[in-house]
């Protein structure tokens, strides 16, 4: 299983990477490792406007390299699991600010398979 790292700087860059509060529908996350369809990842997504780190899992439906001239970043595409709706959501609600009163946990939770 892969960790992959995802910083949002924005709300609008959230809105890029992620246009639905569906799980149905897939996110884009920028990388350079290449990674083959069908691979179990976990998703890392972290900003300045999460209390904590939030762990999301899915399976890579494709993989991209980057196209420096297009300017086009090397990315996955990653169909998210369907019990990873309550996360989803939550991220939704905070990056467009219907949520603001996230309290922070204080110890790290970490996968484990």
């Amino acid at each position: 299983m892969v960790i992959l790292k995802l910083r949002v700087r924005s709300a609008d860059e959230w809105r890029e990477l992620a246009p639905s509060d569906s799980v149905s529908e897939t996110v884009v996350v920028p990388t350079t490792d290449e990674l083959e369809p069908g691979q179990q990842v976990i998703i890392e997504v972290s900003s300045a406007l999460l209390p904590n780190k939030v762990l999301i899992r899915g399976t890579v439906q494709a993989w991209r390299p980057a196209l420096p001239r297009m300017r086009v970043r090397a990315g996955a595409t990653i169909e998210l699991a369907a019990d990873e709706q309550v996360k989803l959501t939550f991220l939704h609600d905070v990056f467009s600010g219907k949520r603001t009163d996230v309290p922070r946990r204080r110890h790290h939770r970490l996968p484990v398979s």
